[in-house]
């Protein structure tokens, strides 16, 4: 099959997936309704893009591998090629004032370069990092790159779901208590997301007409030992 086409295909199930969690402990996995071509399937599948599945399974799962090709993807769609090296390096005698940083075993370097596919201009980008662990490249690049996993999967929710940003809550253990409860509520709402089928902010405005009704829903889908681990979790 042309490689267009499986790029295509891979990127529209990546658009239209949703999250899939058997509960808040362990990995998050996107999938996608099975509305494509089977060659197709099979080939991605062969690839290591997708998990495999049965015939008569209605939907297709997304690997990690698959999840990150897709990703890629869609920063060239944007007539941009990124590519991102690490460094690091655990020979630091001659940093000044490092004693400042008790844990301090590293430092490491994020170099990102952005390509315009139209104007073939080049940007160059370096972050630098501290590091408290010693010569694992790998670990580091990891740690980078899903720095903005956290902005996307719990700061961006919290403002869009609980409007965080507009909070002013200004007295220190009232703030921390408040964000304390809205990560449990936030976690809990994703919990049962995958049984709603529909996104945070729906299921929460769900709730704003019939509180009642709604909450004894969301609760009927928790049980204690669920409960637990989310306020352990969270607090």
């Amino acid at each position: 099959m042309e490689k267009n086409i499986l790029e295509l295909t891979l990127l529209l199930i990546y658009l239209t997936s949703w999250e899939e969690e058997p509960n808040p402990f362990e990995d998050r996995f996107k999938q996608c309704w099975k509305g494509y071509s089977f060659d197709a399937i099979n080939e991605l599948t062969d690839k290591g893009y997708l998990f495999p599945s049965k015939y008569k399974n209605k939907s297709v799962t997304l690997t990690k591998e698959g999840e990150k090709f897709a990703k890629d993807l869609i920063e060239k769609s944007h007539s941009k090629i990124i590519t991102r090296k690490y460094y690091m390096t655990s020979k630091i005698s001659w940093l000044e004032n490092k004693e400042k940083w008790e844990k301090l075993k590293s430092i490491g370097v994020e170099k990102k370069t952005i390509e315009s596919i139209q104007t073939g201009k080049v940007i160059e980008e370096n972050r630098y990092f501290i590091i408290s662990f010693k010569d694992d490249i790998h670990s580091f690049a990891d740690a980078v790159r899903k720095h903005w996993g956290v902005e996307n999967n719990l700061h961006a929710p919290l403002d869009i779901v609980f409007k965080e940003d507009a909070n002013r809550t200004l007295e220190k253990n009232g703030a921390k208590n408040l964000g304390i409860l809205k990560r449990i509520c936030l976690a809990v709402l994703k919990f049962v997301q995958t049984y709603y089928n529909l996104s945070l902010n729906k299921i929460r405005f769900l709730l704003s007409i019939d509180f009642e009704k709604e909450i004894e829903n969301v609760f009927k889908l928790l049980n204690t030992n669920d409960i637990a681990k989310l306020l352990e979790k969270n607090t």
